[in-house]
Formats: structure tokens, C-alpha cells, sequence
């Protein structure tokens, strides 16, 4: 097995969520897996049969993370595990899925595939952008995909 530990984070803002969830936890528990949940996915699906964890816990004990919505779940996702070399696997549960890009139907099959070895990783290169004046930075962030500069304020 490739992959011992396994951390699920979810959109938990959509309505429903629990189910797919139960359903991913359930297929990783078949394959011998540890299960843990993100701390906030577990307090807003209601899920709490399963360790409820931090994304730092998810750094240190996770071999893998499997993010279960939409491109902005997972561009969230791997901008805070971004340092902790944990792979990410994306199951669309937005609209369009470019980056969550296994549809939700198939999800079963394609957690089974991984688990068993079965798949191609795609390193990402990820951007840092800074806002300096002077010798003072005042904003350093990183990102997967986009950084956008607006006079408005700051988005995260």
C-alpha cells in the first residue's frame, strides 16, 4: 500500500457534503487505510466518527490528501499544505473541475487505483508573491495557480 494515512478535506460550505465524504472515508477504510478529516470540514459536515485534525496534523502525519469539491477547495488545500510535500487528489464536487478533475461518481475506482499504485504524479509549481515598500514586506503569500494584485485589499 502506498498510501497509509489518508486525510479527506471538503468544501463543507456545500450542502450535502457528508455523504460523498462518508462515501470517501468509507472506500479508504476498505483499502486498510487511516482516515483523518480536516478540522473544519468535521465541525461543519456534522462527521465526527472521524479524527478531526489540523492542516498542520495533515502535514506531519498524512501520506495523502484527497480534497472533495471544487478547483477553489483545492487551490485552498494545496496552498496550506504546500510545504509539506503531501500529494493531493482532487474529486469535483463544484461545476467545472479543471484541477478536481475525478468526477465524483468515479471516485471509488480512482481512490482504489491510487491506493494501489496506480496513478501518475503532477508536480505543480507554485508562485510566492510579495508586497514590499521599502525594506518592509507587508504581505508574502503563496499560491497554485494565480496571483492577483488589487488596490481593494487583500484576498486569501
Amino acid at each position: 500500500m502506498h498510501f497509509k494515512t489518508v486525510a479527506i478535506i471538503g468544501r463543507y460550505q456545500d450542502s450535502g457534503l457528508d455523504a460523498p465524504l462518508r462515501a470517501v472515508t468509507q472506500t479508504l477504510k476498505e483499502a486498510g487505510c487511516t482516515v483523518l478529516i480536516e478540522t473544519e470540514t468535521a465541525r461543519n459536515t456534522g462527521i465526527n466518527d472521524i479524527r478531526a485534525v489540523s492542516y498542520e496534523d495533515i502535514g506531519q502525519h498524512a501520506d495523502l490528501a484527497i480534497i472533495v469539491g471544487g478547483d477553489g477547495t483545492m487551490i485552498g488545500a494545496a496552498r496550506k499544505l504546500a510545504c509539506t510535500g503531501v500529494p493531493l487528489i482532487g474529486i469535483n464536487h463544484g461545476r467545472l473541475g479543471f484541477i478536481t478533475d475525478i468526477p465524483l461518481a468515479s471516485a471509488h475506482d480512482a481512490i482504489i487505483s491510487v491506493i494501489d499504485g496506480n496513478y501518475d504524479a503532477e508536480e505543480r509549481s507554485m508562485l510566492e508573491g510579495r508586497i514590499v515598500r521599502g525594506d518592509e514586506t507587508l504581505f508574502s503569500g503563496i499560491a497554485l495557480n494565480d496571483i492577483v494584485i488589487n488596490r481593494a485589499g487583500r484576498g486569501e
